[in-house]
């Protein structure tokens, strides 16, 4: 069976079918958080070390939230690595030689690189583009 999230079209078919089939799909994030009080509300359950899961019966369906602690380690440092190139970058900018215009291109394609990471420093610069203050703010 197809791994990608289905239509409703699809799941509707499934819904139907005479064969009594179980089935996994994931669902758009969208609809997680329609149902995110009500998972809310649901206890974690331990399904092995360091994969838990909460379930939420609906509709004759089951949600199922899983969370993984390999996942979340493997997400941080992806995140970290991203935001280290990032610094990296930003502080090979500020030592070279550059017009306003250059500059502001070249973080801009910094910020492209950096992705999600790039939601985490924010740099206000004084006219001579020294560092004046830095700060940890959600984009």
């Amino acid at each position: 069976m197809d791994r990608g999230i289905p239509t409703e079209a699809v799941l509707a078919e499934l819904r139907q079918s005479d064969a009594k089939v179980s089935y996994l799909v994931g669902t758009p994030k969208g609809r997680l958080t329609k149902l995110e009080q009500a998972l809310a509300q649901k206890p974690w359950q331990e399904v092995r070390p360091q994969l838990r899961v909460k379930l939420l019966p609906q509709a004759g369906e089951v949600y199922v939230l899983a969370e993984s602690g390999a996942r979340i380690h493997k997400e941080r440092s992806m995140h970290r690595r991203k935001l280290k190139a990032l610094w990296h970058r930003l502080g090979e900018i500020q030592r070279q030689e550059l017009t306003r215009d250059q500059r502001l291109e070249k973080l801009g394609a910094a910020r492209d690189r950096g992705g999600r990471a790039v939601a985490a420093p924010v740099l206000i610069f004084d006219v001579n583009w020294a560092p004046l203050y830095s700060a940890q703010t959600r984009r």
